[in-house]
């Protein structure tokens, strides 16, 4: 996006059309922090705030959208609560304000950020009210579908009714590869929290094999150490050394200009989470109060957890229940003040309950502390696994289009005559094609045809 989106800047600069160069500057933006140009993209938010007094409300809400992404990114975690409201305000006002602005806010990445649950929650809401007024952009249908919200203040069947309702929008839109993403992230924490870490990590892996096709080689740099991360944090629920080092080559490696600096937070976490279980205690300290310090500012909650968490399972190690209370009493206020339990549903079960034990009496009988223990119990008892939709299983998420159109892959059709046979453009094709490649994670036609001849023909 970025090469041709930076030419159409110039040349709306050069004509002073002030309202297509905002639409340009709103998609660059969003481009930019993809692929991890942080520092270009604030210059660019500069220009924008120097036309703001001139912009339509859809433009104002749309860079409200993309000052929500940079706060995050750029360690402002507090900023980003009132721009998403701003977003949410606007749309209360009037519906077609959420489009461009709700671009990938269906995302996991604001969950767990200061007061942004209640925004998102009726971001969501009003997602689903135009979307049932009328078709609506891909994005904003999105947003009405996530489950997100409903994952992160810990109702597992609400978020489980969800997760199947995103599972069957993504069959019906024919899948984008983002959008398998979410759902796999997704899948994988309510898995992890359900207690099936192997199918949590399955998740994961295919997140790994999308990213590293070639078409995301942009991309691929900014956003594959997250999805570890995530891996890293499955390993640490089950609390499984072992495989979590097996990670660390990955994990340990210098950041790259395009990571976001969230990755040292994360990171530092996985390091101190290691050295806990391998019993290496000052190491352990170490990189715990580091992770601690850079969470201030550089988090990613949905990623990473919380690391004072971690911090306080070191001091019961340490043999200090007084300071292992003290590190993790801040977290269960946030939890109770935001009313989610997200966080808590990325650590393993029985060290958080020992951490939950340490709670004085006023707090235990407070109801705040009891509808957190009574949401926690929903996902200790024991469940099966969360229903994954056989036909998406079988088929890595293919939707019945692009089945068809593999199909004629496999009989040796190009892209003209499928579009011919299957009454869809060349571009359209295309698409399918890419679509194909990344959810299969192979990089020729001829291995996705040998796929379907193996499992389809």
């Amino acid at each position: 996006m970025r090469v041709p989106l930076e030419l159409a800047c110039a040349g709306y600069r050069r004509r002073g059309d002030t309202e297509s160069l905002a639409r340009a500057l709103v998609m660059l933006g969003r481009s930019l922090q993809a692929t991890g140009d942080l520092a270009a993209c604030a210059e660019l938010l500069r220009e924008a705030d120097g036309m703001a007094a001139g912009l339509n409300a859809h433009l104002r809400s749309a860079f409200h959208s993309v000052r929500a992404w940079q706060a995050l990114a750029d360690g402002r975690p507090q900023e980003v609560a009132p721009a998403l409201q701003a977003m949410a305000d606007a749309a209360e006002r009037d519906l077609t304000t959420l489009f461009p602005a709700i671009s990938d806010v269906f995302n996991t990445f604001f969950y767990g950020l200061p007061g942004t649950l209640a925004p998102l929650r009726r971001l969501r809401e009003l997602s689903a009210a135009w979307t049932a007024r009328q078709p609506v952009h891909w994005q904003v249908e999105a947003m009405a579908q996530t489950a997100w919200p409903d994952f992160w203040r810990g109702e597992r069947g609400p978020a489980i009714a969800a997760l199947e309702a995103q599972s069957r929008f993504l069959q019906r839109i024919e899948a984008l590869p983002p959008l398998c993403i979410n759902l796999y992230q997704l899948r994988c924490w309510i898995l992890a929290a359900s207690g099936d870490f192997d199918g949590a990590v399955a998740m994961e892996n295919r997140n790994l094999q999308i990213v590293d096709a070639p078409e995301f080689s942009s991309l691929a740099p900014t956003w594959r150490r997250s999805i570890v991360l995530n891996v890293a944090g499955v390993y640490w629920m089950a609390q499984d050394g072992r495989a979590l080092a097996g990670l660390m080559p990955q994990l340990e490696a210098a950041r790259r200009p395009e990571e976001w600096p969230a990755i040292e937070t994360g990171r530092a976490k996985v390091l101190g989470q290691l050295a806990l279980l391998e019993g290496r205690l000052g190491d352990a300290e170490f990189q715990l109060l580091r992770a601690r310090e850079l969470y201030q500012r550089w988090r990613l909650p949905n990623f990473m957890g919380n690391p004072s968490v971690s911090l306080a399972l070191l001091r019961l190690a340490q043999g200090d229940p007084e300071a292992a209370w003290a590190d993790f009493v801040p977290v269960l206020r946030e939890a109770m003040e935001e009313d989610a339990i997200g966080p808590f549903l990325m650590e393993p079960r029985e060290p958080l309950a020992k951490l939950l034990a340490l709670a004085p009496a006023v707090e235990r009988d407070s109801e705040g502390f009891r509808n957190i223990l009574a949401r926690l119990a929903s996902w200790q008892t024991h469940h099966p696994s969360p229903p994954v939709r056989e036909k998406d299983e079988e088929r890595h998420g293919l939707t019945d289009r692009e089945m068809e159109v593999l199909e004629r892959l496999a009989a040796g059709d190009s892209n003209k005559q499928i579009a011919r046979l299957l009454s869809l453009s060349p571009f359209t094709v295309k698409r399918h094609v890419a679509n194909i490649l990344a959810k299969l994670a192979m990089g020729s036609r001829g291995q996705a045809a040998a796929w379907w001849r193996a499992n389809a023909g």
